[in-house]
């Protein structure tokens, strides 16, 4: 019984450093064409993202510029995976975003040239928090197509720490030990 229940203990302790190991995405970024795929698409200019993250809320700005002149969206989401509407260009844009094994995997849709435009789009960041990669596989009407943003992080901005690892480096630097105390079943 004992045994039985420190198994259960150490599983839903590794679940938990799992859970709370997701990265914070967090700041400024600017778009690297040079690592950048964009397929059958035109790079953009210049893409440049402000990104605030609490989880589980989750805001995106995001400036392009290109031939069509300048574009700024305004995205919200929810990493627990409940649907959202925003608008963007006049149009309503229906997703949900949650977490996959620390990676970011935010899915949406919105209606396009009489069809359905649908976006998968993954998030990883860099262990350093110096760079962010977003693989989106882009479903059209036109057909589909695999587009990879490669962002790096802003001169002078730098990477928030995870909600889990700001206590566990205030830790280490103070060189304190765990707290255990309380009661255990």
């Amino acid at each position: 019984m004992i045994r039985s229940a420190l198994i259960v203990a150490v599983i839903g302790a590794i679940a938990a450093t799992v859970a709370s190991a997701a990265p914070n995405f967090s700041g400024s970024w600017k778009l690297n064409t040079g690592k950048s795929e964009f397929g059958p698409m035109p790079a953009p200019e210049k893409m440049d993202r402000v990104i605030k993250h609490a989880d589980p809320a989750i805001n995106i700005k995001t400036t392009q510029s290109g031939p069509q002149g300048e574009i700024t969206s305004e995205l919200n989401y929810t990493t627990d995976g409940k649907e959202v509407v925003n608008k963007m260009r006049n149009a309503d844009v229906k997703g949900t975003a949650n977490w996959e094994a620390g990676t970011l995997v935010i899915k949406y849709a919105r209606e396009f040239q009489g069809g359905e435009l649908k976006i998968v789009e993954r998030w990883l960041m860099s262990e350093d928090g110096k760079s962010l990669v977003i693989n989106a596989a882009v479903s059209a009407p036109q057909g589909d197509i695999e587009i990879k943003y490669a962002f790096d992080r802003a001169a002078g901005d730098a990477p928030a720490a995870t909600a889990a690892a700001a206590p566990a480096a205030a830790a280490k630097a103070s060189g304190a030990k765990p707290n255990f105390s309380g009661t255990w079943k």
